[in-house]
Protein backbone atom coordinates (compact mmCIF):
# COMPACT_ATOMS: atom_id res chain seq x y z
CA UNK A 1 0.00 0.00 0.00
CA UNK A 2 1.58 3.37 -1.23
CA UNK A 3 1.51 5.69 1.73
CA UNK A 4 -0.09 9.12 0.72
CA UNK A 5 1.83 12.06 3.17
CA UNK A 6 -0.36 15.38 3.52
CA UNK A 7 1.52 18.04 5.40
CA UNK A 8 0.10 20.69 6.75
CA UNK A 9 2.54 24.24 7.55
CA UNK A 10 0.63 25.32 10.88
CA UNK A 11 2.91 28.48 11.93
CA UNK A 12 0.89 28.59 15.80
CA UNK A 13 1.11 26.70 18.98
CA UNK A 14 -1.27 23.81 19.44
CA UNK A 15 -2.48 25.78 22.81
CA UNK A 16 -3.04 29.50 21.00
CA UNK A 17 -5.94 30.39 17.98
CA UNK A 18 -8.26 27.52 19.16
CA UNK A 19 -10.14 27.62 16.31
CA UNK A 20 -7.47 27.30 13.78
CA UNK A 21 -6.16 24.16 16.17
CA UNK A 22 -9.38 22.85 16.35
CA UNK A 23 -9.70 23.14 12.17
CA UNK A 24 -6.61 21.38 11.92
CA UNK A 25 -6.89 18.48 14.33
CA UNK A 26 -10.49 18.01 13.37
CA UNK A 27 -9.83 17.81 9.52
CA UNK A 28 -6.51 15.67 9.77
CA UNK A 29 -7.95 13.40 12.53
CA UNK A 30 -10.69 12.73 10.08
CA UNK A 31 -9.09 12.42 6.46
CA UNK A 32 -7.37 9.14 8.20
CA UNK A 33 -10.52 7.79 8.69
CA UNK A 34 -11.63 8.21 4.79
CA UNK A 35 -8.68 6.52 3.62
CA UNK A 36 -6.20 4.59 5.38
CA UNK A 37 -3.33 5.33 3.29
CA UNK A 38 -3.26 8.84 4.50
CA UNK A 39 -0.80 10.03 7.32
CA UNK A 40 -1.03 13.74 8.44
CA UNK A 41 2.48 15.70 9.81
CA UNK A 42 1.44 18.60 10.94
CA UNK A 43 4.64 20.72 10.89
CA UNK A 44 5.08 24.04 13.42
CA UNK A 45 8.20 25.84 14.87
CA UNK A 46 6.27 26.33 18.33
CA UNK A 47 5.30 22.28 19.27
CA UNK A 48 7.75 19.44 20.22
CA UNK A 49 7.12 16.48 17.97
CA UNK A 50 4.79 14.69 19.29
CA UNK A 51 2.46 11.56 17.67
CA UNK A 52 -1.42 12.90 18.49
CA UNK A 53 -3.13 9.34 17.40
CA UNK A 54 -2.56 6.73 14.50
CA UNK A 55 -0.99 8.37 11.27
CA UNK A 56 -1.38 11.88 12.91
CA UNK A 57 1.69 13.77 13.93
CA UNK A 58 2.82 17.23 14.98
CA UNK A 59 6.46 17.76 13.59
CA UNK A 60 8.81 20.32 15.11
CA UNK A 61 10.34 22.47 12.28
CA UNK A 62 13.82 23.49 13.87
CA UNK A 63 13.97 27.26 13.79
CA UNK A 64 12.76 29.72 16.97
CA UNK A 65 13.57 26.59 19.46
CA UNK A 66 12.47 22.70 20.20
CA UNK A 67 9.22 23.62 20.48
CA UNK A 68 9.42 24.55 24.89
CA UNK A 69 8.26 27.74 26.19
CA UNK A 70 11.09 29.86 24.46
CA UNK A 71 9.44 29.27 21.05
CA UNK A 72 5.81 30.08 22.48
CA UNK A 73 7.31 33.26 23.89
CA UNK A 74 8.38 34.16 20.59
CA UNK A 75 5.38 33.61 19.49
CA UNK A 76 3.47 35.99 21.44
CA UNK A 77 5.86 38.61 20.98
CA UNK A 78 5.27 38.32 17.31
CA UNK A 79 1.39 37.95 17.96
CA UNK A 80 1.42 41.36 19.65
CA UNK A 81 3.74 42.96 17.26
CA UNK A 82 1.04 41.94 14.54
CA UNK A 83 -1.79 43.97 16.44
CA UNK A 84 0.38 46.59 17.19
CA UNK A 85 -0.52 49.80 15.71
CA UNK A 86 3.27 51.19 15.68
CA UNK A 87 4.76 47.67 14.67
CA UNK A 88 1.58 46.44 12.71
CA UNK A 89 3.15 47.51 9.32
CA UNK A 90 6.22 46.30 9.38
CA UNK A 91 4.50 42.96 10.17
CA UNK A 92 2.23 43.13 7.42
CA UNK A 93 5.33 43.67 4.98
CA UNK A 94 6.76 40.61 6.24
CA UNK A 95 4.04 38.50 5.96
CA UNK A 96 3.63 38.37 2.01
CA UNK A 97 7.71 39.07 1.50
CA UNK A 98 10.63 36.63 1.64
CA UNK A 99 12.68 37.31 4.82
CA UNK A 100 14.58 35.29 7.18
CA UNK A 101 12.06 34.44 9.23
CA UNK A 102 10.15 32.39 6.47
CA UNK A 103 13.04 31.47 4.51
CA UNK A 104 14.31 29.64 7.54
CA UNK A 105 10.78 28.27 8.20
CA UNK A 106 11.09 26.89 4.59
CA UNK A 107 14.62 25.43 5.47
CA UNK A 108 13.67 23.72 8.46
CA UNK A 109 10.49 21.84 6.72
CA UNK A 110 12.68 20.75 4.12
CA UNK A 111 15.52 19.63 6.52
CA UNK A 112 13.12 17.97 9.28
CA UNK A 113 11.30 15.67 5.92
CA UNK A 114 14.72 14.70 4.88
CA UNK A 115 16.42 13.66 8.15
CA UNK A 116 13.00 11.46 9.05
CA UNK A 117 12.62 10.31 5.56
CA UNK A 118 9.36 11.65 4.79
CA UNK A 119 8.04 12.60 1.35
CA UNK A 120 5.19 14.95 1.54
CA UNK A 121 2.80 14.65 -1.25
CA UNK A 122 0.38 17.69 -0.81
CA UNK A 123 1.13 20.67 0.96
CA UNK A 124 -1.59 21.83 2.92
CA UNK A 125 -0.59 26.13 3.66
CA UNK A 126 -2.86 26.64 6.40
CA UNK A 127 -3.48 30.83 6.72
CA UNK A 128 -2.24 33.51 4.49
CA UNK A 129 0.56 34.22 6.62
CA UNK A 130 1.93 31.26 5.96
CA UNK A 131 1.71 31.11 1.83
CA UNK A 132 5.63 32.75 1.59
CA UNK A 133 7.11 29.82 3.55
CA UNK A 134 4.57 27.30 2.01
CA UNK A 135 5.38 28.58 -1.44
CA UNK A 136 9.09 28.45 -0.89
CA UNK A 137 8.55 24.49 0.27
CA UNK A 138 6.46 23.58 -2.70
CA UNK A 139 9.39 24.80 -4.85
CA UNK A 140 11.81 23.51 -3.27
CA UNK A 141 10.10 19.91 -2.84
CA UNK A 142 8.36 20.22 -5.89
CA UNK A 143 4.84 20.21 -4.40
CA UNK A 144 1.02 20.88 -5.32
CA UNK A 145 -0.33 23.30 -2.64
CA UNK A 146 -3.15 24.26 -0.89
CA UNK A 147 -4.26 27.33 0.63
CA UNK A 148 -6.54 26.63 3.74
CA UNK A 149 -7.61 30.43 4.14
CA UNK A 150 -9.20 30.70 8.17
CA UNK A 151 -9.58 34.65 7.17
CA UNK A 152 -7.36 37.18 5.49
CA UNK A 153 -4.70 38.78 7.48
CA UNK A 154 -5.29 42.16 5.91
CA UNK A 155 -8.57 42.33 6.91
CA UNK A 156 -7.97 41.33 10.62
CA UNK A 157 -5.14 44.11 10.57
CA UNK A 158 -7.76 46.67 9.57
CA UNK A 159 -10.33 45.49 11.60
CA UNK A 160 -7.83 45.74 15.04
CA UNK A 161 -6.76 49.34 13.61
CA UNK A 162 -3.40 48.27 12.60
CA UNK A 163 -3.60 49.53 9.27
CA UNK A 164 -5.52 51.48 7.22
CA UNK A 165 -7.20 50.73 3.62
CA UNK A 166 -6.59 54.17 2.20
CA UNK A 167 -2.86 54.15 2.39
CA UNK A 168 -0.38 53.15 0.22
CA UNK A 169 0.76 50.32 2.17
CA UNK A 170 -2.34 48.32 2.24
CA UNK A 171 -3.13 48.82 -1.30
CA UNK A 172 0.49 47.13 -2.23
CA UNK A 173 0.33 44.59 0.06
CA UNK A 174 -2.96 43.44 -1.69
CA UNK A 175 -1.86 43.64 -4.85
CA UNK A 176 0.89 41.14 -3.59
CA UNK A 177 -1.57 38.83 -1.97
CA UNK A 178 -3.37 38.64 -5.04
CA UNK A 179 0.08 37.49 -7.13
CA UNK A 180 0.29 35.05 -4.05
CA UNK A 181 -3.01 33.63 -4.70
CA UNK A 182 -2.32 33.01 -8.03
CA UNK A 183 1.04 30.80 -7.04
CA UNK A 184 -1.83 28.66 -5.34
CA UNK A 185 -3.05 25.65 -6.57
CA UNK A 186 -6.04 25.05 -5.09
CA UNK A 187 -7.71 27.69 -1.77
CA UNK A 188 -9.80 25.98 0.37
CA UNK A 189 -12.25 28.84 2.01
CA UNK A 190 -14.33 28.69 5.26
CA UNK A 191 -17.59 30.40 4.40
CA UNK A 192 -19.42 31.67 1.15
CA UNK A 193 -18.65 35.29 2.03
CA UNK A 194 -15.29 34.36 2.10
CA UNK A 195 -15.38 32.84 -1.62
CA UNK A 196 -17.60 35.55 -2.99
CA UNK A 197 -14.96 38.30 -1.39
CA UNK A 198 -12.11 36.00 -3.18
CA UNK A 199 -14.07 36.19 -6.53
CA UNK A 200 -14.76 40.17 -6.75
CA UNK A 201 -11.96 41.90 -4.72
CA UNK A 202 -8.58 39.01 -6.17
CA UNK A 203 -10.92 37.80 -9.28
CA UNK A 204 -10.45 34.21 -8.20
CA UNK A 205 -12.80 31.72 -9.96
CA UNK A 206 -15.01 29.33 -8.54
CA UNK A 207 -12.72 26.59 -10.24
CA UNK A 208 -9.94 27.10 -8.04
CA UNK A 209 -11.77 27.57 -4.56
CA UNK A 210 -13.76 24.95 -2.62
CA UNK A 211 -15.74 25.82 0.58
CA UNK A 212 -15.25 23.52 3.50
CA UNK A 213 -16.90 25.09 6.64
CA UNK A 214 -15.72 24.77 10.23
CA UNK A 215 -17.34 21.87 11.90
CA UNK A 216 -17.60 20.21 15.31
CA UNK A 217 -17.82 16.86 16.95
CA UNK A 218 -20.67 15.29 17.38
CA UNK A 219 -20.21 14.91 21.84
CA UNK A 220 -23.37 13.86 23.15
CA UNK A 221 -26.39 11.94 21.24
CA UNK A 222 -29.56 13.41 23.48
CA UNK A 223 -29.63 16.80 25.45
CA UNK A 224 -28.80 16.12 29.31
CA UNK A 225 -30.49 17.46 32.35
CA UNK A 226 -29.18 20.93 32.86
CA UNK A 227 -30.40 21.93 36.38
CA UNK A 228 -30.44 25.39 37.41
CA UNK A 229 -28.46 27.84 37.94
CA UNK A 230 -28.29 28.53 35.05
CA UNK A 231 -24.47 28.65 32.83
CA UNK A 232 -24.20 31.36 30.39
CA UNK A 233 -20.98 30.40 28.41
CA UNK A 234 -18.81 32.37 26.46
CA UNK A 235 -16.08 29.59 24.76
CA UNK A 236 -13.97 31.51 22.22
CA UNK A 237 -10.79 33.79 22.32
CA UNK A 238 -11.23 37.20 24.11
CA UNK A 239 -10.05 38.87 21.39
CA UNK A 240 -10.69 42.48 20.34
CA UNK A 241 -13.36 40.80 17.20
CA UNK A 242 -15.15 38.97 19.22
CA UNK A 243 -16.87 41.75 21.24
CA UNK A 244 -16.92 39.76 24.33
CA UNK A 245 -17.91 43.55 25.70
CA UNK A 246 -21.69 42.96 24.56
CA UNK A 247 -22.31 39.64 26.76
CA UNK A 248 -20.72 41.44 29.55
CA UNK A 249 -23.21 44.61 29.30
CA UNK A 250 -25.69 42.41 28.30
CA UNK A 251 -25.65 40.57 32.09
CA UNK A 252 -26.56 43.82 33.30
CA UNK A 253 -30.31 43.32 32.05
CA UNK A 254 -30.10 39.31 32.62
CA UNK A 255 -30.04 39.83 36.19
CA UNK A 256 -32.83 42.23 36.67
CA UNK A 257 -35.42 39.00 35.05
CA UNK A 258 -32.99 35.93 35.98
CA UNK A 259 -31.19 36.45 39.08
CA UNK A 260 -29.54 32.73 39.45
CA UNK A 261 -27.25 32.36 36.25
CA UNK A 262 -23.32 33.11 35.77
CA UNK A 263 -21.76 34.49 33.32
CA UNK A 264 -18.48 31.99 32.07
CA UNK A 265 -15.31 33.65 29.83
CA UNK A 266 -12.72 31.49 28.52
CA UNK A 267 -9.26 32.82 30.28
CA UNK A 268 -7.51 33.24 27.08
CA UNK A 269 -7.02 36.18 24.56
CA UNK A 270 -5.47 39.71 24.02
CA UNK A 271 -8.07 41.53 26.32
CA UNK A 272 -8.32 39.57 29.44
CA UNK A 273 -7.78 42.52 31.48
CA UNK A 274 -10.16 44.91 29.54
CA UNK A 275 -12.83 42.46 30.23
CA UNK A 276 -11.65 42.07 33.90
CA UNK A 277 -12.42 45.53 34.12
CA UNK A 278 -15.55 45.52 32.50
CA UNK A 279 -16.93 42.82 34.98
CA UNK A 280 -16.13 44.63 37.82
CA UNK A 281 -17.38 48.32 36.64
CA UNK A 282 -20.46 46.88 35.42
CA UNK A 283 -20.88 44.51 39.11
CA UNK A 284 -22.31 41.39 37.06
CA UNK A 285 -21.91 37.40 37.81
CA UNK A 286 -18.79 36.32 35.86
CA UNK A 287 -16.15 34.16 35.97
CA UNK A 288 -13.12 33.41 33.87
CA UNK A 289 -13.03 29.88 33.13
CA UNK A 290 -10.41 27.55 31.82
CA UNK A 291 -9.47 23.77 31.31
CA UNK A 292 -6.21 22.13 29.87
CA UNK A 293 -7.89 18.57 29.50
CA UNK A 294 -10.61 18.60 26.69
CA UNK A 295 -12.23 15.98 28.92
CA UNK A 296 -12.54 18.57 31.35
CA UNK A 297 -13.90 21.22 28.64
CA UNK A 298 -16.35 18.81 27.89
CA UNK A 299 -17.57 18.23 30.54
CA UNK A 300 -18.27 21.64 31.60
CA UNK A 301 -19.85 22.73 28.28
CA UNK A 302 -22.39 20.00 28.57
CA UNK A 303 -23.43 21.43 31.68
CA UNK A 304 -24.02 24.75 30.40
CA UNK A 305 -27.84 25.86 29.41
CA UNK A 306 -26.76 28.58 26.38
CA UNK A 307 -24.13 29.57 24.51
CA UNK A 308 -22.88 32.72 24.46
CA UNK A 309 -22.25 34.61 20.31
CA UNK A 310 -21.17 38.09 20.42
CA UNK A 311 -19.29 39.27 17.60
CA UNK A 312 -17.81 42.44 15.58
CA UNK A 313 -19.40 43.14 12.65
CA UNK A 314 -16.19 43.96 10.11
CA UNK A 315 -14.87 42.13 6.87
CA UNK A 316 -12.80 39.83 8.99
CA UNK A 317 -15.15 38.40 11.10
CA UNK A 318 -18.06 37.68 8.59
CA UNK A 319 -15.16 36.08 6.13
CA UNK A 320 -14.17 33.36 9.15
CA UNK A 321 -16.96 31.74 10.89
CA UNK A 322 -16.74 31.04 14.16
CA UNK A 323 -15.42 27.62 15.39
CA UNK A 324 -17.34 27.44 18.77
CA UNK A 325 -20.72 28.29 17.09
CA UNK A 326 -20.46 24.38 16.06
CA UNK A 327 -18.41 23.87 19.57
CA UNK A 328 -21.91 25.10 20.96
CA UNK A 329 -24.30 22.93 18.61
CA UNK A 330 -22.25 19.89 19.65
CA UNK A 331 -23.25 20.03 23.04
CA UNK A 332 -27.05 20.42 22.30
CA UNK A 333 -26.17 24.53 23.07
CA UNK A 334 -28.68 27.07 21.30
CA UNK A 335 -26.84 30.33 21.20
CA UNK A 336 -27.48 34.14 21.64
CA UNK A 337 -25.91 36.27 18.52
CA UNK A 338 -25.67 39.61 17.57
CA UNK A 339 -26.63 39.91 13.94
CA UNK A 340 -23.30 40.38 11.61
CA UNK A 341 -24.87 38.46 8.03
CA UNK A 342 -22.61 35.89 6.67
CA UNK A 343 -22.80 33.33 9.14
CA UNK A 344 -24.95 34.26 11.16
CA UNK A 345 -27.43 33.84 8.89
CA UNK A 346 -26.90 29.42 9.67
CA UNK A 347 -28.29 30.63 13.51
CA UNK A 348 -31.54 31.45 11.81
CA UNK A 349 -31.84 29.27 9.27
CA UNK A 350 -31.61 26.04 11.21
CA UNK A 351 -33.46 27.60 14.07
CA UNK A 352 -30.53 26.82 16.74
CA UNK A 353 -30.19 30.27 18.77
CA UNK A 354 -31.94 33.59 18.65
CA UNK A 355 -30.26 36.56 16.80
CA UNK A 356 -30.43 40.36 18.07
CA UNK A 357 -28.89 43.77 17.71
CA UNK A 358 -25.98 44.69 18.28
CA UNK A 359 -27.27 45.97 21.37
CA UNK A 360 -26.31 44.56 25.27
CA UNK A 361 -30.20 45.27 26.23
CA UNK A 362 -31.59 43.01 22.62
CA UNK A 363 -28.96 40.51 22.90
CA UNK A 364 -29.99 39.72 27.17
CA UNK A 365 -33.62 39.87 25.85
CA UNK A 366 -32.49 37.07 23.56
CA UNK A 367 -30.45 34.72 26.81
CA UNK A 368 -33.80 35.71 28.47
CA UNK A 369 -36.19 34.32 26.02
CA UNK A 370 -34.62 31.24 25.78
CA UNK A 371 -34.15 30.35 28.96
CA UNK A 372 -38.05 31.69 30.20
CA UNK A 373 -40.01 29.80 26.92
CA UNK A 374 -39.06 25.65 27.46
CA UNK A 375 -40.45 24.88 24.29
CA UNK A 376 -38.11 27.23 22.79
CA UNK A 377 -35.37 25.97 24.12
CA UNK A 378 -35.52 22.48 23.99
CA UNK A 379 -36.61 22.81 20.06
CA UNK A 380 -33.47 24.54 19.39
CA UNK A 381 -30.94 22.55 21.57
CA UNK A 382 -32.22 19.63 19.15
CA UNK A 383 -31.83 21.18 16.23
CA UNK A 384 -28.47 22.67 17.45
CA UNK A 385 -27.83 18.76 17.77
CA UNK A 386 -29.18 17.73 14.25
CA UNK A 387 -26.82 20.63 12.75
CA UNK A 388 -23.56 18.76 13.69
CA UNK A 389 -25.04 15.11 13.53
CA UNK A 390 -26.28 15.69 9.80
CA UNK A 391 -23.74 18.17 8.23
CA UNK A 392 -21.49 20.42 9.59
CA UNK A 393 -19.34 18.04 11.51
CA UNK A 394 -15.85 17.17 10.84
CA UNK A 395 -16.15 14.12 9.42
CA UNK A 396 -18.03 15.59 6.68
CA UNK A 397 -15.90 18.73 6.32
CA UNK A 398 -12.59 16.78 5.91
CA UNK A 399 -14.40 14.42 3.23
CA UNK A 400 -14.81 17.73 1.09
CA UNK A 401 -11.24 18.26 2.65
CA UNK A 402 -10.15 15.03 1.31
CA UNK A 403 -11.68 15.15 -2.42
CA UNK A 404 -9.63 17.94 -2.92
CA UNK A 405 -6.57 16.37 -2.30
CA UNK A 406 -7.51 13.59 -4.69
CA UNK A 407 -7.07 15.96 -7.31
CA UNK A 408 -3.48 15.73 -6.82
CA UNK A 409 -2.92 12.72 -5.80
CA UNK A 410 -4.71 10.73 -8.39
Amino acid sequence: MKRINVGFLFLHPLSESLGSVVRVLGIARNLVKIDNRIRCFIFSPFEKSLKIQRDVYVVNIPFFSSGDLLGKRIYKTMRVGYYSRIAGGAQLKGIFNSNFITRSIAKGFVKKTMKRGIKIDVLVIVQDFAIISGLLIARILNLPTILDLHNLSLEEMVASGTVSKNTPLYRHMEKKFSMLLRLIDHIVVVSNFMREYLNERFGIPNAKITLVPPSGEVRINKLPPRPRPYRLVYAGMVSYREHVDLFVKSLKFVQKEITDYTGYITRKGDMLSEIYRLIRMEKVNAKFFWFERIEDLNRFLKCCHVGALPSSGDVARRLGPPVKLFTYASFGLPVVANYVGGWSDIIKKREIGILTKDDPQDFAEGIVQLLSDKELYFSMARNALDLIKSEYNWFVSAKKFYDVIQNFIS
